[in-house]
């Protein structure tokens, strides 16, 4: 018998979701067989809350930066932030 590869949500956006919706999706997902979840940043204003997400889950991951449509949100100084952010484990 072969060991079955576990399924890992490589993009869902947790940080659309209230709080404990989150909770809720994550255990469904969970319930399903997903044993892992990529969390990808559309704004650097979504990074702290992202980052709160992945420290309390250790099967959540982060993917930080700006997707294009959400551009106009740059500022400067973002680029020093961004930085500052992916050194975080």
């Amino acid at each position: 018998m072969s060991a079955q590869a576990p399924l890992i949500d490589s993009h869902c956006h947790l940080q659309s979701l209230a709080p404990d919706e989150r909770e809720a999706a994550l255990d469904e997902a969970r319930g399903r067989g997903v044993g892992g979840f990529l969390v990808p940043a559309t704004r650097l204003d979504e990074a702290d809350d992202i980052l709160d997400l992945c420290s309390r889950h250790a099967d959540v991951w982060c993917a930080l930066g700006v997707h294009p449509h959400d551009a106009d949100s740059w500022r400067p100084g973002d680029d020093r932030r961004l930085a500052e952010l992916l050194i975080e484990p």
